[in-house]
């Protein structure tokens, strides 16, 4: 009687390659696509601070910026520190505007609801108004 030898297939066949390099690209095509849609990198961000109703301060976020805002229960900080706006050494009892961290993408919100302090973020350049907003199906 004659022993046969076990052997295993090959990892990967020629299709599966083919298949894993098919979907790699379309993923890089996707990501760039993605990437291009994307033109808050062309534009200048700016943090806008409102107390109450009227416009505090207008930062922007390329220059690292500390100031003072007057809110409703007291001063609040709003610091601009490499890019990322967030508030400090709020008067309102949670904290919850400090814990919620910074924000630093176009249209972000950050709102300190007790002292009546909101920042937002605006891109202003020539590509305003004409991006995608949203995507569905």
């Amino acid at each position: 009687m004659e022993k046969k030898e076990f052997t295993l297939p090959p990892l990967y066949t020629l299709v599966d390659l083919l298949l894993l390099f098919i979907i790699g690209a379309f993923s890089v095509g996707f990501y760039t696509f993605r990437r291009g849609l994307d033109d808050s990198n062309s534009r200048v961000l700016v943090a806008v601070v409102q107390s109450g109703d009227r416009v505090v301060a207008r930062l922007e976020l390329l220059r690292d910026t500390t100031i003072t805002v007057d809110g409703a229960m007291g001063g609040l900080t709003v610091a601009v520190d490499r890019g990322i706006l967030s508030f400090k050494n709020s008067r309102c009892p949670l904290k919850i505007c400090e814990k919620s961290g910074g924000i630093s993408r176009d249209g972000s919100v950050l709102v300190c609801a007790p002292n009546r302090v909101m920042a937002r973020i605006e891109g202003i350049g020539a590509k305003s108004g004409g991006g995608i907003d949203a995507l569905s199906r």
